[in-house]
């Protein structure tokens, strides 16, 4: 079976959950920071960590953006369980202090990808 190529249409939410992927992961990102206690990083350490994250979430949005529907099914699954963890740990009491506000950046970004893979309106 061969794969269909992506409509204008489907093309155009795949490069908005690219976008909307990295943007919502430096909030995320920025907002660990912020909430969570110190972990006592030096300087290059957090920045370190910061550029590794920044990387990484570069590359992923870049294949989101042009369309990859391998991985953003496999985003999708992992995002998918993050926000059900995330939930359970909130009920339970169990949650890092973080994850109240860290949680709708999580929830919009798999919105995001969702609307992609299934070409929600």
């Amino acid at each position: 079976m061969t794969a269909q190529p992506l409509s204008a249409t489907h093309l155009k939410k795949y490069r908005q959950a690219g976008w909307a992927f990295f943007v919502f992961n430096l909030l995320y990102v920025g907002m660990v920071y912020v909430f969570l206690p110190p972990f006592n990083l030096g300087v290059a350490e957090a920045a370190g960590y910061t550029a590794l994250a920044l990387v990484l979430f570069g590359a992923l949005s870049y294949f989101i953006y042009k369309g990859g529907k391998v991985l953003t099914v496999i985003l999708i699954g992992l995002y998918g369980t993050r926000v059900v963890f995330s939930f359970y740990t909130l009920t339970t009491g169990e949650a890092f202090e973080a994850v109240p506000y860290v949680l709708p950046t999580t929830i919009a970004a798999f919105y995001m990808l969702c609307r992609a893979f299934w070409n929600w309106r």
